[in-house]
């Protein structure tokens, strides 16, 4: 037998892939016997091929950059191992309870990620030929049945949402590739990660090599087994590939249980040859090296890094500023479903638009309410968004929330004022308020930590001008320390295009410097003209250096 350790984001599991051969290649039932010395050295170089495949799963970069997520991703190369050893039970016995276990976790696997259908497909290839040599083909077709009546409550719901225009997309976020460049990023982040550490191409061919080394192994040992990883992994490439031709929208991780076969092959190949053991241990090391410079590099543990690409943070202002009935537009079908989930108690109301609809389309949806746009821009420029595009000329812009890649905006028929009952920390040239802000920190700061800063603006008349932001970190010396200038939201809305009552969340992040020394910090703020950094007149009270410190830190040593 074939053991093989895998460990993911649920923890450790210890799973049996069962395995044997017989003087044809054909696979037989599992725990097939082996005599001799020979058999005994077989036996030892599977369990160390499957010990091999088990760290190479532990430490793949994607696979814990991923386990980090509460997202289906992690549960891709789990249910994709089940599913491959309910084919491996099968290829060896073909018992009806093999076949149960194999329909049940590959519907499970649709429900999860509908790309999983992809390995479905290869594993039902694969299992062809042995199911019309035994004469079991009426269990397959049965099976292949089961599964599509069991996905069709699903299937017809995710329709359903999706609509008849599915395919589109915004032109900002469409991927395009050539061939050579999705085979490529493919194996980079299956093998070594996003990140490529230095002298990540050798890393990548010694995978390569290891790979095509363990396929020639297992071909000569058990070629019914090299079929499926081979199926198992290149089916899912070349239909995701054809998906992407049609929908140019792709990540790896949709097909991140692919990765599965090139990790087991790849440590067959390693452990296949004991006379050569010195220079498998070399390169086995070097992979373990370039994973852990490219977990650091890639700040996976904590993912703090990625913080700022949280829904929920832009969230919060549209819960704050919602009211039931308000409408939400989303050119992605997902969006709707974040809605729904995060704030089901709201009673808003949800639609998915893709590409460019009638703008009476809209009209209607909206009627007389007001309406949320939230827009997804993965680059976080937030350029072209054509449902802003609609709305900008023909209502009024209430609130406005942009964080990482998530932008909330709420419109309203011109006219309507955004209301609120809060005193403002205070004024800026008489034109602009600063109704609230918020300092997060993580607990205790210590040099090199990171200051979460949320600046709420209201236009209490049109601004004269585009003013610049600033805000600054000072430290016990009062001298800045981290500061970012710039105009607000990156840009996306100068103040001089501010209407009066629209209020804008302006998030920031300072860091602490990695050498600071201990003591008090403050976080100030205001506004400045860029062309002569003559700051706005902060009112009504009158502030020193026309400031506002909004925050006192502690910063403890290190």
């Amino acid at each position: 037998p074939l053991h093989l350790r895998w460990r993911g984001a649920g923890g450790e599991a210890t799973r049996q892939w069962g395995e044997a051969t017989r003087q044809g290649g054909e696979a037989t039932r599992q725990g097939g016997e082996a005599t001799g010395q020979g058999g005994s050295v077989r036996q030892r170089s599977q369990r160390g091929a499957a010990l091999l495949t088990g760290l190479l799963v532990a430490v793949s970069p994607i696979d814990v950059y991923y386990s980090q997520e509460t997202r289906m991703y992690a549960l891709l190369p789990a249910l994709a191992l089940l599913s491959l050893i309910a084919t491996v039970r099968l290829l060896g016995t073909g018992q009806r309870r093999d076949w149960l276990l194999w329909t049940l976790v590959n519907v499970v696997g649709l429900y999860v990620y509908y790309y999983l259908g992809l390995l479905t497909a290869a594993e039902a290839l694969a299992l062809l030929g042995s199911v019309v040599e035994r004469r079991q083909l009426g269990r397959w077709i049965l099976a292949q049945a089961a599964i599509l009546v069991l996905y069709l409550p699903w299937a017809a719901l995710l329709l359903g949402r999706l609509g008849g225009s599915s395919l589109a997309l915004p032109v900002a976020t469409a991927v395009h590739l050539t061939p050579a460049a999705y085979l490529t990023e493919n194996w980079q982040d299956f093998t070594v990660g996003f990140t490529v550490p230095p002298g990540g191409q050798a890393l990548l061919v010694i995978f390569a090599v290891a790979t095509l080394a363990g396929a020639i192994v297992l071909g000569r040992r058990s070629p019914t087994l090299l079929a499926l990883l081979l199926l198992s992994a290149l089916l899912p490439l070349a239909g995701a590939g054809a998906v992407l031709l049609a929908r140019p929208f792709f990540y790896p991780r949709f097909i991140l249980f692919a990765a599965i076969p090139i990790w087991s092959l790849a440590a067959i190949g390693l452990t296949s040859q004991r006379r050569v053991w010195p220079l498998a241990a070399l390169l086995v090391a070097v992979i373990l090296a370039g994973n852990g410079w490219t977990w650091y590099h890639e700040r996976t543990t904590p993912r703090v890094g990625y913080a700022p690409d949280d829904y929920r943070v832009a969230f919060t202002t549209l819960a704050a500023n919602a009211r039931p009935g308000d409408l939400v537009l989303g050119g992605y079908p997902w969006q709707a479903g974040y809605v729904q989930a995060y704030l089901w108690k709201s009673q808003l109301r949800t639609a998915f638009l893709p590409g460019h609809v009638d703008p009476r389309q809209i009209d209607r949806l909206v009627g007389s309410g007001r309406a949320w746009v939230f827009d997804y821009s993965p680059d976080h420029r937030f350029e072209g968004n054509w449902l802003e595009q609609n709305l900008d000329s023909r209502a009024q812009t209430l609130v406005v929330d942009q964080s990482g890649d998530s932008r909330v905006r709420l419109f309203a028929t011109r006219g309507a004022r955004s209301t609120t009952n809060t005193v403002p920390e205070a004024t800026l040239g008489g034109q602009i308020a600063l109704l609230s802000s918020d300092v997060q920190t993580p607990g205790q700061l210590r040099p090199g930590d990171a200051v979460q800063i949320s600046l709420r603006w209201q236009a209490l008349t049109t601004p004269k001008s585009g003013y610049t932001v600033f805000v600054h970190l000072l430290g016990p010396d009062g001298k800045v320390a981290d500061q970012h200038d710039g105009p607000p939201l990156n840009g996306a809305f100068p103040t001089d295009r501010w209407t009066p009552g629209e209020v804008l969340v302006d998030r920031y992040t300072l860091t602490i410097p990695p050498h600071a020394t201990a003591g008090r910090y403050q976080v100030e703020v205001g506004m400045y003209l860029p062309s002569n950094g003559q700051r706005l007149i902060v009112g009504p009270t009158p502030r020193q250096d026309n400031r506002i410190v909004i925050a006192s830190l502690k910063v403890s040593p290190r």
